[in-house]
């Protein structure tokens, strides 16, 4: 498939979840291994970015009341609405500063787990004209395996990075991977998936 078919969803990848101070992060669920995966991260939308192939950002932002959270979500997420995690212009709702969106990226705002329920997601995609989904984010068991599994629903061949994708331990991520791969998407590092890529001709 061809890199002008690809593009990259990076999921969630927001001070709340990934930075200590996050309110998500400091309180309940901080990311295993961040710091190697920030890294990773960094150096895989640099070589995407190098390759023309789109970026799309996914992210979960709520208002103050989260009056658009839904019903179930607050049942679940409780203690992210007592500390007031992702309310929208927030500075905990940012995407991480090291790997922020830059001009051209695309943003697309969710309020729950899976990035295409109730967005514009798939029509974003479908405009571009991609068919291979490269994902990356956190977190692995929740909003990225949510998202995936609904790509590969619509028809997406899906590719999750494994050196760009994290989980709150080593089993939830093992857990994700493994549910992933047995038969919703390619699980493999972000290097070996660029390397499947034709390049677009000269």
């Amino acid at each position: 498939m061809e890199t002008r078919e690809t593009a990259l969803l990076v999921v969630d990848m927001q001070n709340s979840f990934c930075h200590s101070d996050g309110a998500v992060n400091r309180t309940k669920w901080p990311v295993y291994q961040w710091d190697r995966i920030l890294r990773e991260t960094k150096q895989a939308l640099a070589s995407v970015r190098e390759l023309a192939i789109p970026v799309v950002y996914v992210y979960t932002t709520f208002r103050p009341d989260y009056a658009d959270a839904s019903t179930m979500w607050r049942k679940r997420c409780h203690d992210a609405e007592a500390n007031k995690a992702l309310v929208e212009g927030s500075w905990d709702a940012e995407i991480v500063p090291d790997i922020a969106p830059m001009p051209g990226d695309i943003t697309v705002v969710k309020r729950g787990f899976d990035g295409f329920l109730h967005t514009n997601l798939e029509a974003t995609l479908r405009h571009l004209g991609v068919r291979r989904l490269l994902v990356a984010g956190v977190y692995a068991n929740i909003c990225v395996e949510s998202t995936a599994r609904t790509a590969f629903q619509l028809d997406f061949d899906v590719t999750v990075l494994t050196d760009c994708t994290g989980a709150t331990s080593a089993d939830n991520l093992e857990m994700a991977f493994r549910s992933l791969g047995a038969m919703f998407a390619t699980v493999t590092p972000w290097r070996d998936a660029l390397a499947e890529l034709a390049p677009l001709p000269a």
